[in-house]
């Protein structure tokens, strides 16, 4: 089996890139094309299977065999002339392509993050990813949907990445599931054992012990236009939480302070609590000129709305 020129790790025929490392795979030689066959006698073409010729009866050369040499002098009368084949269509260069132009902006935040990418998109996706990843110590990895928790984690025990990048929704990377202990659902969909090097067991589970050691971040689309933007955003990102805003659900308010701390420092905006903040007051906050945004609250299914929770059955609209 074809080896990769950089890690050496066997190559999947169909891909044009490694799956280990991300190092294009080296270009092939085209396969040998036969030589048109003629008579060596009139000229004549030939047929592949053909025996003799049937203009001169001359017998056949051999298929392979080199043509007979003929003097440049020479000329025998009815030859005819067997054009070269055409050239074989060259395949566009990954470059050229749109879903392959390179993304740039993410580099600039020079990170080290792991790609998991669904193997039935490399085709599409693989260029883009693989020129973001490029300078760094990142890398792709592309994973089927049974086995995408185990690839990934195997990707995190051989290699300290800054975060862990999924893309693809989730009838393409699945999502982990973890038991509802409130039991209003019947399990509770997540990302974060992509961040972690082994599944956490039951008893891990029950004692809430699920936190990621890697950030885990997703795309839930193979949209090359929409991947492309998202990483380059670069620069572009607001530099600082000193204008920002951040609400919570107030019985979530411990562990919303703890990630708005670390995010955000003693620079950080004020927690804004619903209840008792209501949705008019936080859309005077955010008519101001807002910097940085951060959300700790419920969504529904039911409509497009965000709530806040008392703790009590209150759930009012933020």
């Amino acid at each position: 089996m074809e080896a990769c020129s950089n890690c050496n790790a066997p190559l999947i025929p169909e891909l044009k890139f490694c799956t280990a490392c991300g190092t294009p795979r080296a270009a092939q030689p085209p396969p040998p094309v036969a030589a048109p066959r003629a008579c060596q006698q009139c000229g004549t073409p030939l047929g592949p299977d053909q025996r003799f010729c049937g203009n001169c009866g001359t017998p056949a050369p051999a298929p392979g065999a080199p043509p007979a040499a003929s003097s440049p002098s020479a000329s025998v009368s009815g030859s005819v002339a067997v054009p070269p084949p055409p050239p074989a269509p060259s395949a566009p260069s990954p470059a050229a392509t749109p879903s392959m132009t390179p993304v740039t902006g993410a580099k600039q935040l020079n990170q080290s993050v792991l790609f998991a990418l669904p193997s039935h998109a490399a085709s599409q996706l693989q260029g883009l990813l693989s020129g973001c990843i490029e300078g760094t110590n990142g890398r792709l990895v592309l994973v089927t949907f049974d086995d995408a928790l185990q690839q990934v984690q195997s990707a995190l025990r051989s290699q300290r990445f800054d975060a862990v990048c999924i893309i693809g929704n989730s009838d393409d990377i699945p999502h982990a599931e973890v038991e509802d202990e409130t039991h209003h659902d019947d399990a509770i969909l997540t990302d974060n054992f992509y961040g972690m090097i082994a599944t956490p067991s039951e008893d891990d589970r029950y004692a809430g012990e699920v936190l990621p050691e890697t950030p885990v971040t997703r795309i839930p689309s193979l949209d090359p236009h929409l991947i492309r933007r998202l990483l380059n955003v670069g620069d572009s990102l607001h530099p600082s939480w000193s204008s920002g805003v951040a609400v919570s659900a107030h019985c979530w308010r411990g562990a919303s302070e703890a990630v708005l701390n670390t995010i955000a420092g003693r620079s950080g905006p004020r927690l804004q609590l619903s209840p008792p903040n209501t949705v008019g007051e936080l859309d005077d906050l955010l008519a101001e000129n807002v910097g940085r945004l951060y959300f700790n609250v419920h969504g529904t299914d039911q409509a497009p709305v965000w709530v806040g929770d008392d703790g009590m059955g209150g759930y009012p609209v933020i």
